[in-house]
């Protein structure tokens, strides 16, 4: 009876450790898990890589945007301040 209930309080106690902590993986469940692990990291360095380029595109791109912008500002302001004129000598 006592052997009976060692063996199921190291199964209870296996599944504890498993839910608790850390535990001792197999080698094949080790190197699945770095293996894993890596492919993350690499996927994430990729998708970071991507980000920057993406953001120094964008970067290129808006000073022409800007530029574009202020020119639209500046003939905006000329027409308002030609109709201004227009009504100011009637």
């Amino acid at each position: 009876v006592g052997e009976h209930s060692d063996s199921s309080m190291e199964t209870a106690g296996a599944t504890a450790d498993a839910t608790a902590g850390p535990q001792k993986l197999s080698r094949k469940k080790y190197l699945a898990l770095r293996k894993k692990e890596r492919r993350k990291r690499r996927r994430q360095a990729l998708a970071r890589l991507r980000e920057a380029e993406l953001a120094q595109k964008e970067e290129e791109e808006d000073p022409l945007a800007e530029e574009k912008r202020l020119e639209e500002e500046r003939l905006l302001e000329e027409e308002r301040q030609r109709l201004h004129e227009e009504w100011l000598l009637r």
